[in-house]
């Protein structure tokens, strides 16, 4: 079960939720990759039709992205394939297509308020996903 967040900034007021952790769709690899770009979508799909997918994780992170200065909660997809190797996929804005900073210990980051670019947002938890 997943766990929202609201990102506060202590020195303008900026507020966001962020959808953080796994929900029950993590463990469907076909719908979790919805939310993926479509070449994306389209490489998993052909890494499942030739059979390569050994295992996936998915999980939304919090992530910013520093050319648009959007803070986010975004999914990752990890597939592991046959021969160990990991591919992640999710891990680019979709507005400006630049790759994010993913903070991987959400509660942990440090992350820059995006409105004043300030106050280090602190987030606290207030509720569950799935």
């Amino acid at each position: 079960m997943g766990r929202v967040y609201e990102g506060r900034c202590p020195e303008c007021g900026y507020h966001q939720e962020l959808f953080l952790g796994g929900g029950m769709m993590s463990v469907n690899l076909e719908i979790s990759s919805g939310v993926l770009p479509a070449h994306e979508q389209e490489m998993i799909r052909g890494m499942r039709d030739r059979k390569e997918i050994a295992g996936f994780h998915v999980e939304n992170y919090l992530a910013e992205c520093s050319s648009c200065q959007e803070i986010t909660g975004k999914t990752l997809i990890e597939v592991t394939d046959q021969q160990e190797t990991r591919h992640i996929f999710g891990e680019y804005c979709s507005s400006c297509g630049k790759k994010l900073e993913i903070y991987r210990e959400n509660e942990k980051a440090a992350v820059t308020c995006p409105r004043c670019r300030q106050g280090i947002l602190t987030l606290e938890e207030c509720g569950l996903w799935d």
